[in-house]
């Protein structure tokens, strides 16, 4: 019994190292948890991104490259959002500080400025 117990350990130990908690981030649908678009929400899908504002009337895509683990980089390809300070090609660079339940905090910046948030994982 004893061994089985320290199989069943070592087992999920092994497995928290193949996928890393931030590969949460790399597939599924996020709200803004800090915005003042209370309907902004963004998807993501492989390397694709995008962000969807005042209930989808505008959007921002993005390209991601993933540079390690918890950090990963967008490339701004396409946006409709009126005043948005970003164009097609600028950089930002996300940094994921923490993951509690569906709770995720990140740490953002570009050329202009930097920021920290808080997003939700939508089922």
């Amino acid at each position: 019994m004893s061994r089985l117990i320290l199989l069943l350990g070592i087992s999920l130990l092994f497995v928290s190292f193949i996928d890393p908690p931030c590969s949460i981030m790399k597939k599924g649908k996020f709200k803004y948890l800090d915005h003042n678009d209370k309907t902004a929400f963004f998807e993501v899908n492989g390397n694709k991104e995008v962000e969807y504002y005042q209930n989808k009337k505008y959007y921002v895509k993005s390209d991601i490259k993933w540079l390690s683990d918890c950090v990963y980089e967008l490339s701004l390809t396409a946006a409709t959002l009126p005043k948005l300070q970003f164009r097609p090609g600028d950089k930002l660079k996300v940094e994921i500080l923490s993951i509690r339940n569906d709770t995720i905090t990140y740490k953002a910046s570009s050329q202009f400025k930097a920021w920290m948030g808080k997003l939700k994982v939508m089922k």
